[in-house]
């Protein structure tokens, strides 16, 4: 009988000390929330644990993963440019195209930077449609600035290189 009890209290101590130390999941999220009301409470994350990926030259699938497509103007700067720009793929994995709508005598240039404001390439906008080569550099955000070199306008775009 003895022997019982003693055995009873291992198992129950044991038992708490697992209790204490498992878990059904632990995440970091970026959102989320506890909602309490009549019908009971509901617990929402946003974000996942493990996801599956599949990579190759063009696209990025990240099955259950829901990313934000950035496209837009950071800012215009000095006189407005009358040309229409437009960046893509934006995010990008290997190039970048420049496309310009409404060319006729404007001079204009792009410059990449780094977010440290350092110069990775410039050159001039000549067609409708320039090819910015992005493949050599590091995933990371990049600004693209298309300057109009006659009035000074420039107009800056954030770009993301996975």
């Amino acid at each position: 009988m003895e022997k019982l009890k003693i055995m009873n209290i291992i198992l129950f101590s044991i038992g708490l000390f697992v209790l204490n130390f498992s878990y059904a999941q632990n995440s970091i999220n970026t959102s989320g929330g506890n909602a309490i009301g009549a019908g009971g409470a509901v617990a929402s994350s946003i974000g996942q644990i493990f996801y599956t990926a599949d990579k190759s030259n063009t696209a990025l699938i990240e099955a259950g993963v829901q990313h934000a497509y950035e496209i837009y103007l950071l800012k215009v700067k000095g006189n407005v440019l009358t040309v229409s720009l437009s960046v893509y793929p934006n995010p990008t994995t290997n190039q970048l195209a420049l496309k310009v709508e409404g060319l006729k005598n404007e001079q204009l240039s792009f410059q990449l930077l780094d977010l440290q404001g350092r110069l990775l390439s410039a050159d001039k906008v000549v067609n409708t449609e320039t090819v910015i080569q992005m493949s050599h550099l590091a995933s990371a955000a990049y600004l693209l600035n298309v300057v109009d070199e006659k009035t000074g306008g420039m107009k800056s775009f954030k770009i993301i290189k996975n």
